[in-house]
């Protein structure tokens, strides 16, 4: 029982090493206020866990996606994008986050996910 303890704890230390991975995205999108056009390159890191906790998580029809606004699990990702914003220091740093969601692609996680008993 003890060599089959010690392989459990190896794969699970194992396993603990594969999710805390980081993967780094690349956002690139131009601001334009009316006055000035500025194109922003963000790297916004993320580990395997966090991809892998949202890519599960149910997504229902609630048009305010208030589930997922009220999951303090994203909170690390959004400080990340409140640091981005925050070093702008610009008079018109509050339309970077909408301009900058806005230009996140859209997918549908019925036709790009599959099923996690398929998967």
């Amino acid at each position: 029982m003890t060599q089959a303890n010690t392989d459990i704890t190896t794969l699970q230390s194992r396993i603990d090493a594969l999710l805390s991975t980081e993967k780094r995205l690349l956002y690139t999108f131009l601001y334009s206020n009316g006055y000035i056009s500025k194109p922003f390159s963000w790297e916004i890191s993320i580990t395997l866990k966090d991809y892998l906790y949202y890519r599960d998580m149910t997504h229902t029809a609630d048009p305010m996606y208030s589930a997922m606004v009220l999951d303090s699990y994203a909170d690390a990702i959004l400080k990340q994008v409140a640091q981005k914003i925050k070093d702008i220091r610009s008079q018109d740093t509050i339309n970077l986050a909408p301009t900058f969601v806005q230009t996140l692609a859209f997918t549908n996680k019925d036709i790009l996910t599959p099923p996690a008993s398929v998967a």
